[in-house]
């Protein structure tokens, strides 16, 4: 995330935690590889997601940001 910018957060979790989190915000996710020679595939837009889990917005592509 630091790519894109320094205070951005992502998720990482075993395969369940991640279905659990991605299934009821609609986006995807796919690894493509095997070992640690992988890439994901996954869904371009950004959400934003406040302390206590709840979605308060979906930002889609394309999108200018002011960081």
């Amino acid at each position: 995330m630091q790519y894109f910018h320094p205070t951005f957060k992502g998720v990482t979790g075993s395969e369940g935690q991640l279905q659990q989190l991605t299934k009821p915000l609609g986006t995807f996710y796919q690894y493509q590889g095997e070992g640690e020679d992988y890439v994901v595939d996954h869904s371009s837009a950004m959400l934003l997601v406040d302390p206590t889990g709840n979605l308060r917005a979906l930002f889609s592509v394309p999108t200018t940001l002011m960081c």
